[in-house]
């Protein structure tokens, strides 16, 4: 399994839409870094509104928590809406697919023809995956802002850190589900469809339909697009890590298991 996750780790750094991935991520957060500085600036208000803008009570209200934002809370701002899931899910999609398009899982099925070590290596390597996207994403997140003299209030390391992690975990999980689908599907189609849909919310927000008619509680807070939306905050209560730890672990394990048994009854 070692070999097989060497492989992939040096397919990565040679991969192109890694980088690409990496790349778009890094537009985002400056381009929320330059709306953030503007927005924030007390004297572009008034001259928009000089200029005949309807300027209100709730934009200067918004220009003020901007001002007093911690670093924390524009972490979350950029990467707690789904933005972080769509990127590891559609870069997990794309990478994965290679191994069907290329060939390379037919090699490696000759070589090693173990099925269940090749899944199992793809769930270690997407941890690998979303773990460095979402270090590198908040790296992103704490430093861009000096580049537009934006200076939110400092957090400690230790809650950086425990932050990081946390967001890190539902991001694993949603790269899983990128891999089953590769896996069911063959290509990189219904990945990215299921990434965009997934990462967006809207797979949460058809959930919340049959239940409503049948007057039920709904699935929707337990989806990854959810729990990352609404329990990674900034200094998290233990009842929000335990939501955290539980979805991410289900869902990461239901996907696991769907690997497994796809892996099982088709052909590669």
């Amino acid at each position: 399994m070692f070999n097989l996750l060497h492989m992939d780790c040096r397919r990565l750094v040679k991969s192109r839409s890694f980088y690409i991935t990496l790349s778009v991520v890094a537009v985002l957060i400056v381009l929320v870094n330059l709306l953030s500085v503007t927005i924030s600036d007390p004297d572009f208000l008034d001259t928009m509104e000089a200029v005949g803008a309807e300027i209100n009570e709730y934009d200067r209200q918004t220009s003020e928590f901007i001002r007093q934002m911690g670093q924390l809370d524009l972490a979350q701002e950029i990467l707690g809406g789904g933005f972080l899931l769509l990127a590891t899910g559609i870069g997990v999609t794309v990478f994965f697919s290679q191994d069907f398009t290329s060939g390379y899982v037919k090699n490696i099925g000759t070589v090693q023809p173990s099925r269940k070590r090749y899944v199992l290596e793809k769930v270690v390597f997407t941890g690998l995956y979303s773990g460095v996207l979402t270090v590198l994403s908040m790296l992103l997140t704490l430093g861009t802002p000096i580049l537009v003299n934006f200076y939110p209030r400092p957090d400690s390391f230790l809650a950086i850190a425990q932050y990081t992690v946390f967001l890190w975990l539902p991001s694993w999980a949603f790269g899983l589900m990128a891999l089953f689908m590769v896996l069911l599907s063959r290509n990189n189609v219904l990945g990215i469809l299921m990434s965009l849909a997934s990462g967006m919310g809207l797979t949460a927000a058809l959930s919340q339909v049959l239940p409503y008619l049948l007057h039920l509680p709904s699935p929707s807070p337990y989806f990854l697009s959810s729990v990352v939306r609404d329990q990674c905050i900034p200094y998290l209560y233990p009842s929000q890590m335990q939501m955290i730890l539980l979805c991410s672990a289900g869902w990461g394990l239901a996907y696991f298991l769907g690997s497994l048994l796809v892996m099982e009854k088709r052909d590669i």
